[in-house]
């Protein structure tokens, strides 16, 4: 009986640490930083070896409400 109870544990305890292994591992994968390429052609080329897609901001002055609120309410967070 008190085997019986331990090996259960057991299990629980190896399946919640795999799992925690699991995401800690999707977690630090994730978060990678990525970094903005001011220059075209590197930005090309870098998508092309990475196969990502290219975002680029044209914006206007500081006269443009959107272009200032998607610069404050996007561009500036840390988790874009």
């Amino acid at each position: 009986m008190i085997m019986n109870k331990l090996q259960k544990m057991q299990k629980k305890t190896t399946i919640f640490l795999i799992t925690l292994t699991v995401i800690s591992f999707l977690i630090t994968n994730s978060s990678a930083q990525a970094t903005w390429i001011n220059d075209y052609d590197q930005a090309l080329k870098d998508a092309k070896q990475h196969n990502r897609p290219i975002l680029i901001n044209f914006t206007g002055s500081d006269l443009c409400d959107w272009c200032v609120r998607l610069k404050k309410e996007v561009f500036s967070k840390p988790t874009f």
